[in-house]
């Protein structure tokens, strides 16, 4: 006598299995990218939800500061050696370290020695300090060790690289980025040149050890080899050296045509004002798409700043002749302070744009957003409903409706204002009269206008 399961399944054995085509699969796994947990689930169903998981898992990869930085690195190396078929799904690597009490923690590191080799696809680079209860935040670049250095510049001038970041490092070594004329992103955020306490302004680049222990040189350069996007904070001297290498044959990444570029004014002092001047003669006439931030500061430490929120020089349209897309973030925590209001410089720079006699801007888009998020935890340093009410009573956006309603800005479409509210509270009230204060001053310009708040 067959038993239940065995007629169970002799009634179903000519049942034709179903399966989803591969592209319905990789539909689903690719709508759950940015769900690690649900991505990891899927993948154990099959082989057909296998690799497409991958995909999106190993994209980035991050290793993080901390006394476990080491065993991290160790399992990653293991992963990749064990399982070869993972290595080209990572594109982008966060090497995170902080400085840690003891110095020879930066031992730590040399796991990526052996590591970044076995990274075939890599594009995209970042290494920057990781700050937590063991760190500063801070990578002091002479106590890397030597072999992870030139690894680290090894992987960096590899040509398939693309976008590099650099965060809080001191005493970097700025001048083998000279040659790396292959990337196409470079964003550079609290870097600081060991040249930085001498004149960096006039002292000729040198590197720290000799340029040709690194062996995988970029290959020559070609007519698209060239910088494309530029994000810059707080990193003057780095900045200098950089624009210095440009101007001798062995420096082969140019600012020349960069097309994208983005400043943050954190620390802006004589040497990001050098800097700043210079680069914009080398590059202001290609740049179509301009981001500033204004950084924000404890309300604590606003008094001991000696530079001003916004320079002057941030705000100079007139030399982007073909800006189309203009973005500013602004902080209204501190508009009442005189020297940390920036829409006085800002509209200064608009009308300066109509007094060049350049013919008309090319601007097509402008965004200005205020940044209400709360400075302290509690949320208690700013009154965002009583902030908002004040801003759109501002004359400013009368004279900026009578400035972009000049011939000057007749190819502008759309003026973007968002206000973000992130863990604050603003009435609804309050937003609806605040709107209406801002468009009622706004009559030539209103048909532009699309005012937003995001949480």
């Amino acid at each position: 006598m067959q038993t239940r399961r065995a007629k169970f399944l002799s009634s179903t054995s000519n049942v034709a299995t179903f399966r989803l085509p591969q592209e319905v699969i990789d539909a689903i796994i690719d709508h759950l990218h940015e769900e690690p947990e649900s991505l990891a689930a899927v993948g154990r169903v099959s082989r057909a939800w296998y690799r497409q998981t991958r995909v999106h898992l190993f994209r980035e990869i991050a290793t993080y500061g901390g006394p476990k930085f080491k065993d991290r690195v160790a399992k990653l190396e293991s992963l990749l050696q064990k399982n070869q078929d993972l290595a080209p799904f990572v594109h982008h690597i966060r090497v995170q370290a902080g400085t840690y009490r003891n110095r020879q923690q930066y031992s730590h590191l040399k796991p990526l020695v052996r590591v970044l080799p076995m990274l075939v696809s890599l594009d995209e680079l970042t290494l920057e300090g990781f700050e937590s209860n063991l760190t500063n935040g801070v990578i002091d670049w002479p106590d890397v060790p030597r072999e992870v250095a030139i690894a680290l510049f090894e992987t960096m001038a590899n040509p398939m690289v693309k976008k590099l970041t650099l965060a809080r490092i001191f005493d970097f070594d700025i001048v083998p980025l000279g040659q790396l004329h292959h990337i196409r992103e470079l964003i550079m955020q609290e870097v600081h040149s060991y040249a930085e306490e001498d004149d960096s302004l006039e002292s000729s680049p040198g590197a720290c050890f000799p340029l040709p222990s690194i062996t995988t040189l970029p290959h020559p350069p070609t007519s698209d080899d060239y910088l494309r996007v530029l994000d810059i904070s707080n990193c003057g001297s780095a900045v200098n050296i950089l624009l210095n290498m440009s101007t001798i044959p062995e420096g082969t990444l140019h600012p020349s045509r960069i097309d994208t570029l983005l400043v943050n004014t954190t620390n802006f002092n004589h040497e990001m004002q050098h800097a700043w001047e210079v680069l914009l003669q080398r590059c202001g006439a290609s740049v179509e798409k301009y981001d500033v931030l204004q950084d924000v500061y404890d309300a604590d430490e606003i008094e001991m700043l000696e530079e001003p929120a916004f320079p002057r020089a941030v705000f100079a349209f007139h030399r982007f002749p073909k800006l189309k897309d203009l973005n500013i973030t602004m902080t209204p925590h501190f508009f009442s302070e005189e020297e940390y209001n920036p829409l006085p410089l800002l509209l200064e720079g608009l009308q300066q744009v109509s007094s060049t006699g350049h013919g008309p801007s090319e601007l097509v888009k402008m965004r200005l957003e205020f940044d209400f998020r709360a400075l302290e935890d509690n949320g208690e340093d700013l009154d965002v409903t009583k902030g908002f009410t004040n801003l759109s009573k501002d004359k400013f956006w009368s004279s900026l409706d009578d400035t972009l309603s000049k011939p000057v800005y007749s190819k502008l479409q759309t003026l973007l204002i968002a206000v973000d509210i992130t863990y604050c509270s603003l009435k609804k009230a309050a937003w609806t009269k605040g709107t209406q204060n801002i468009l009622s001053q706004m009559p030539k310009t209103r048909g532009k206008v699309d005012i937003s708040w995001y949480v």
